[in-house]
């Protein structure tokens, strides 16, 4: 806003100075008067604009509680300082980042300001017995968008559950973000990783931002899932492997427009994404769970879960497939970073 100070003590010396007063000149503080190159700024306070405003004049809208100043033509808003919130944040150069592990609201308060974020959703589960590997979480990269004013929700989506000789693994839950009277953006999780046939569940890896591997059997293996589902411009991420060979688990697919595919022999999860905005150097997000069968087999950069193990918390990795009668890996959750120029 305008700030106006007032004169609380004058030296006697500027009383005393050479040279012409009169309503074009101005007192310097070495005594002397110098031409304004002007006239005074007006300055004005009230519920409507003033009549016969100069170029330049400013005027405090106390309507609409906003400072505003006259180009000659039309009163514009003057510029209010920005200033952001939320998540743990991190300085580089030329950017401040804010990151979201956990659900919250990212509060943009001054102005609107031009963004860059990445979402990434949770990884899906892996199978149980000698299942596959659990899909990386979606993952999603938007650049140049302009976030107005306002609290904007975030949404972080957990990681799925692990697979049991009892219980099924399930997908990662979507992370979301919702932009205050504007659009929703979402990463979807990553597909669960398809169960030994003797195991509850289907033997085949689900869909998903990434999708699950599949699962061993007796006579037939599993199918892997379908990632980039639903399907997203440029793509969120990659496809499960299937099985071939009987008592091997398929790999999952890594998440991102550039995830790799699950492997099928080895089992191997595919490797996720890269993305410089949390830090300024680049690192992995949503790899794809490892599957599991004669040996372990070892999970995508990005997170992803060797065999029997977890996917990584914040990063979205799927989790990796179980080995016989043992628990598979749950997949990690997922992440959210939002940076802008300073």
């Amino acid at each position: 806003g305008v700030q106006i100070m007032a004169l609380t003590k004058v030296d006697k010396t500027l009383l005393e100075a050479t040279g012409t007063a009169d309503a074009t000149t101005f007192l310097r503080g070495d005594g002397t008067w110098a031409e304004a190159g002007g006239a005074a700024t007006e300055m004005y306070s009230a519920a409507s604009a003033p009549g016969s405003p100069s170029v330049g004049s400013l005027w405090f809208d106390t309507t609409a509680t906003k400072a505003k100043v006259y180009d000659g033509t039309d009163w514009l808003d003057m510029a209010a300082a920005f200033a952001a919130s939320g998540g743990s944040t991190s300085t580089y150069t030329g950017y401040q980042a804010h990151t979201f592990t956990a659900d919250g609201s990212f509060d943009v308060s001054g102005a609107a300001k031009t963004m860059d974020f990445m979402i990434v959703a949770g990884g899906g589960g892996g199978g149980s017995g000698q299942g596959g590997g659990g899909g990386g979480g979606g993952m999603r990269v938007f650049a140049g968008v302009t976030i107005p004013t306002g609290t904007h929700v975030v949404t972080i989506g957990g990681g799925g559950l692990n697979g049991t000789v009892s219980r099924d693994s399930t997908n990662g839950g979507d992370t979301i973000f919702e932009v205050i009277g504007g659009s929703t953006y979402t990463a979807s999780g990553g597909g669960r990783g398809g169960s030994y046939n003797t195991h509850p569940g289907s033997n085949s890896g689900s869909a998903g931002g990434s999708g699950g591997g599949g699962g061993s059997g007796h006579v037939s293996g599993g199918s892997g899932g379908a990632g980039n589902t639903p399907s997203t411009t440029p793509s969120q991420g990659a496809s499960g492997a299937a099985v071939t060979y009987s008592e091997m688990g398929a790999g999952a697919g890594g998440g991102g427009a550039s995830g790799v595919a699950g492997a099928t022999n080895p089992a191997n999860g595919g490797n996720g994404t890269q993305n410089d905005y949390k830090t300024g150097v680049n690192a992995y997000y949503a790899g794809g769970g490892a599957g599991r069968g004669a040996s372990a087999r070892t999970g995508g950069s990005g997170g992803g879960g060797n065999s029997q193990t977890a996917g990584t918390n914040g990063l979205g990795g799927g989790g990796g497939g179980g080995q016989d009668n043992t628990n598979s890996g749950a997949g990690g959750s997922g992440v959210f970073i939002i940076r802008y120029a300073v």
